[in-house]
């Protein structure tokens, strides 16, 4: 419901279209919170899934430096919304990956631990 919100209050455009894809770009940011929220709760996440988040980390910083070629090649490429959503995604991000180095350091091998 924030996200709709959000929407609702900051988008470029009137038209409904707009409004979706504006909410999809919101939504995307904040929708890896819920398993953040088991990580820590559990204190440990899986080898499969911890894997999968660290892609889609990986993901999200290649589409930072996609965004970064852009802006320096193109010379009317602004999109806030898609900047600030992604590095609020990002920042979701850096907690997980640091465990997640950290395990994989230490040699848990097949899970990501938390201290407890």
């Amino acid at each position: 419901m924030p996200c709709v919100a959000l929407a609702v209050l900051v988008h470029y455009d009137n038209s409904v279209r707009e409004l979706l894809w504006t909410f999809s770009i919101y939504l995307e940011a904040v929708a890896i919170l819920p398993q953040i929220f088991v990580l820590h709760y559990t204190k440990k996440i899986e080898n499969l899934t911890s894997h999968y988040m660290f892609f889609l980390g990986s993901y999200r910083g290649l589409y930072i430096l996609n965004w970064i070629y852009r802006y320096l090649t193109e010379m009317y490429y602004r999109q806030w919304l898609v900047w600030i959503s992604g590095a609020v995604q990002t920042v979701l991000y850096v907690d997980f990956f640091y465990h997640y180095f950290k395990a994989k350091r230490e040699g848990f091998g097949t899970d990501v631990m938390l201290p407890k």
